[in-house]
């Protein structure tokens, strides 16, 4: 019964560390000092109107700045998350979001992906880094102001100059109104429009905060429902409620009639939005859909991967293959991704085992260490001794090719306690920590793996 409860706890934290490992890992990857020079290049990446990035390290950007006597406006982003595809392609190459930012700073992007290219000192510097993101600094390298999230043109400049202070909020005034009774569908559009503003200034920076903004996103969230059910949904084919509804969508998976909806009139949508929003829209509530089938053990997540090949989803897909050719949502990587998640939910232990041994043998260099740690939980789920062992020599492989990333080691220690090989599991945490520096980066790693790792270590004993 001990032994039960306590695989019990490791399947929950595991699944915890699943849903955050993508972003987690990416935040706490650095490298070495950023050695710039500080020396201006006077280059930037012009797009023909729009947003002109500078083409250099963020030194170099500061640099520039105070060449030119302007402000530094850094862009987060990664080639992974919708609203960052949006702001990249919809937004940033007009003219009006041009004029507004290259007036004002001299811009910087900053994919999150690589940002240990830029150095240990820019990864202390950037905390909280959740795509896509603005901050703001002056010529000195002070940050100034942040906000986050996709927003239509108007919205972003709207935001950053509240960032900047140039302008107050309105929100109290509206939601005062809101709780007067008015439910007028003119009203509670624009409510929901300056509720996206004010969530993308919300801090972000302590449990408390993060707790507030949660909570406010959950109610608009709410509101936004109550909205669109109130309407036909012919009638939310326009403008203002197609941002509505790509911003405060939930997690609908395919399946909600309202998603249904937006597929079949895939092309009108577009004519009111954009393509990089709707394909991205369209493949995250395919990917959804595809993930609660596969996780409840339904072979029925495999219909919703071959709906990819079909129309309309077919033009989303093709739009993000050209957009990105290793997306992970497209039809192969999401069939390769869920098709183990079926395997471990339906405990078919063999299948597991055959599907990873074949992608050892094909593919073994380029799986992630996360990849192997989950998969060697799984594993060790089976009561069978070659599986067992297979599980063992995955988590080993996957510690080996990332010994400092403390999900990768989380895991591979809670994997360990999994297969009862306790003395083993405290040897690699102790090795974990010991190869952890005092820097602030290594520290909220450590952070992270003892969440994750003291407590079920204690109860091993």
């Amino acid at each position: 019964m001990r032994q039960q409860c306590i695989r019990l706890k490791l399947l929950f934290v595991s699944m915890c560390v699943l849903t955050g490992t993508a972003c987690t890992n990416l935040l706490h990857r650095v490298g070495e000092d950023d050695k710039s020079d500080n020396t201006p290049t006077e280059a930037t990446e012009t797009t023909d109107q729009g947003v002109e990035f500078f083409d250099g390290s963020f030194q170099d950007a500061i640099a520039q700045a105070t060449q030119d006597e302007k402000l530094v406006f850094v862009f987060v982003y990664t080639q992974e998350r919708g609203a960052s595809i949006v702001m990249q392609e919809s937004v940033f190459p007009l003219q009006e979001v041009g004029e507004y930012i290259n007036e004002r700073f001299i811009s910087f992007k900053l994919d999150i992906a690589e940002r240990s290219q830029h150095g240990a000192v820019i990864a202390s510097r950037f905390e909280e880094l959740i795509p896509p993101m603005y901050l703001i600094f002056d010529a000195d390298g002070n940050e100034i102001g942040r906000a986050r999230g996709g927003t239509t043109a108007d919205q972003f400049m709207l935001m950053i100059g509240r960032a900047l202070g140039e302008s107050a909020s309105t929100i109290d005034e509206m939601q005062t109104q809101y709780d007067s009774g008015d439910r007028s569908p003119a009203f509670i559009q624009q409510y929901l429009m300056d509720a996206i503003v004010e969530l993308g200034l919300l801090k972000f920076d302590s449990e408390d905060t993060a707790q507030i903004y949660f909570e406010e996103a959950s109610k608009y969230r709410q509101i936004a429902r109550e909205y669109f059910a109130s309407r036909s949904y012919s009638e939310l084919i326009n403008e203002t409620d197609s941002h509505l509804i790509l911003y405060y969508w939930d997690g609908m998976p395919r399946g909600d009639d309202l998603v249904e909806f937006i597929i079949e009139h895939y092309d009108e949508f577009i004519r009111v939005s954009s393509e990089p929003a709707l394909a991205q829209f369209t493949l995250y509530a395919t990917l959804v859909a595809v993930g609660l089938a596969a996780s409840a053990a339904d072979d029925h997540y495999l219909k919703y991967v071959d709906a990819l090949r079909d129309s309309p989803l077919t033009a989303a897909v093709e739009y993000e293959r050209k957009r990105f050719p290793d997306s992970r949502l497209l039809p192969k990587r999401v069939k390769e991704y869920f098709e183990p998640v079926y395997l471990g939910a339906k405990q078919d232990w063999d299948g597991l085992y055959d599907f990873y041994k074949k992608k050892l043998e094909e593919s073994g260099d380029y799986i992630l260490g996360t990849d192997f740690t989950w998969t060697m939980m799984q594993l060790s789920r089976s009561d069978n001794k070659k599986h067992h062992d297979l599980a063992f020599e995955l988590g080993r492989r996957g510690f080996e090719q990332n010994k400092k990333d403390s999900h990768t080691a989380g895991m591979y220690v809670l994997g360990l306690v999994m297969l009862e090989k306790r003395n083993k599991a405290r040897s690699i945490a102790e090795e974990f920590r010991m190869g952890l520096s005092d820097s602030e980066v290594d520290q909220e790693n450590l952070k992270i793996f003892n969440e994750m790792t003291t407590t079920l270590l204690d109860e091993s004993d």
